[in-house]
């Protein structure tokens, strides 16, 4: 995977997306698709705001199961069902938590990085 290839809003957008299914891992995958959505709005205007751009256009309303579904093929986030294999249900239920940690480091002792 080439990270590099991301720009600053993809980023944005994933964190965005990460920190809705922390928030609501419980949640119908609906609810966590519409949460994305409205907070991907909401942090688009603004950052079009801050820089002084026009706002966004657009309703924003398909960002969310879009954002989920990358943050599961980057592997940060996964389905809490998956479908049976060779069956049609394609559904991909609800996100846990991130599965990454971030900032975790194991500590030896006596060893100097």
């Amino acid at each position: 995977m080439n990270i590099t290839s991301y720009n600053i809003s993809d980023v944005g957008y994933h964190y965005i997306g990460l920190r809705v299914i922390a928030a609501m891992p419980d949640d119908t995958r609906e609810n966590q698709f519409t949460a994305v959505s409205k907070n991907v709005a909401k942090y688009s205007l603004e950052k079009a705001l801050r820089l002084m751009l026009p706002e966004p256009r657009g309703d924003f309303s398909a960002v969310g199961e879009k954002i989920l579904q990358e943050l599961n093929h980057l592997k940060l986030a996964r389905p809490t069902r998956w479908p049976a294999p060779g069956s049609a249900d394609t559904e991909l239920g609800v996100f846990m938590g991130p599965e990454v940690s971030h900032g975790e480091t194991k500590v030896y002792a006596g060893v100097q990085a």
